[in-house]
């Protein structure tokens, strides 16, 4: 019996590993596995994420100042997961404030309050 093929192929963000069963042409998902490789974001990649994430949740403003943004940039070392973070936290802020629009010093309370809450 022939052995089991395998393929790998990788691109910029994916990486795959298929194994072929020698019996079928079906590839074998126990043995095939692939992940996403995501790069960090730079600075301005951060901001239009934030942004289309407010846009698609129906903001019709965009309430942090680029101050609150590069501090959330630079915190989150531009991992999307992070930023949502400093940016769910600064929402919460801003709303217990009643403050239209966010800056830096609030990024800093907001990341404080991360490093509180774990």
């Amino acid at each position: 019996m022939p052995p089991p093929l395998s393929l790998s192929f990788s691109s910029a963000n994916l990486i795959c590993v298929i194994a072929y069963n020698s019996r079928s042409s079906r590839p074998s998902t126990s043995a095939s596995r692939c992940a996403t490789i995501l790069q960090p974001f730079d600075l301005e990649e951060s901001a239009a994420y934030v942004e289309h994430h407010l846009r698609v949740a129906g903001a019709s403003t965009f309430p942090f100042s680029d101050g609150f943004v590069a501090a959330a940039h630079q915190f989150s070392h531009g991992l999307p997961r992070q930023l949502n973070r400093v940016c769910l936290n600064g929402l919460l802020i801003g709303f217990a404030d009643r403050k239209k629009v966010l800056d830096e010093n609030d990024a800093k309370r907001a990341i404080l309050e991360l490093g509180r809450t774990g």
